[in-house]
């Protein structure tokens, strides 16, 4: 049981070290990885059909960093939600005293969601379902409090596909290597536990009965092996 703790120690230490420390730095630099966070970003306001939702549900919301991004103002409400509490002005003081207004941070774990069943119209996560111990808990939950017509978003890595290993290589783990002591490859090894293949699955499981289409960049094609990210974009039956 000893050895079973002293692991998870080590775990939090390591991972709380990344985004304290490191991540900020790494995905918001002015380079390549920069650019292709603002990319991605971007990409995920695309998809939406409705331009007034109601009530929002950013899971993995940090301390706000989507926010800026945002296309549309909820008309009622929007929950930033996160395992770690990460709340800086950093993202939330360029916001309009009108969305500030609506605007909650929440902190709690996405497998068990403090929300009442068909609360949000409009749900989505950027890089989450890599993380989480639980991927079907996480989805399942998505879809408890999401109402009837309501649109979700679930943008995620194609790791550990060939293209995304590639780019970790060339570009990620240099970067990595110049902010922290502790070796990239570990940090995806306990951060990233989850196979891009397994979410695939578990979402279609999930999403079975709704409307759900799979959308591949930055190269269209229909694999994770050559391409950088994957959105699942639902509409709720």
């Amino acid at each position: 049981m000893k050895k079973h703790s002293n692991a998870k120690i080590i775990r939090s230490q390591i991972l709380d070290e990344y985004y304290s420390n490191v991540y900020q730095n790494y995905l918001f630099s002015k380079d390549a990885q920069g650019l292709g966070t603002v990319f991605f970003e971007n990409s995920i306001e695309k998809f939406w059909n409705n331009d007034s939702p109601s009530k929002v549900l950013e899971i993995g919301g940090g301390s706000g960093e989507h926010l800026k991004y945002l296309k549309y103002v909820p008309k009622e409400s929007y929950v930033s939600f996160d395992l770690r509490p990460q709340f800086t002005d950093a993202h939330v003081g360029i916001l309009s005293s009108e969305f500030l207004s609506k605007l909650r941070f929440v902190t709690g774990n996405a497998e068990s969601l403090p929300f009442e069943e068909f609360e949000f119209d409009r749900v989505f996560m950027t890089c989450v379902l890599h993380h989480v111990d639980d991927v079907l808990s996480v989805l399942l939950e998505s879809r408890r409090v999401s109402c009837k017509g309501a649109e979700l978003v679930f943008a995620f890595p194609t790791d550990p596909g060939l293209l995304n290993q590639l780019v970790k290589k060339i570009i990620s783990y240099p970067k990595l290597r110049k902010l922290s002591k502790v070796r990239p490859e570990l940090f995806y090894a306990l951060d990233h536990r989850n196979h891009v293949g397994s979410i695939l699955e578990q979402i279609r499981y999930v999403f079975k009965d709704d409307k759900l289409t799979f959308h591949y960049s930055p190269f269209k094609l229909r694999s994770w092996n050559l391409n950088l990210f994957i959105v699942a974009k639902v509409t709720k039956s």
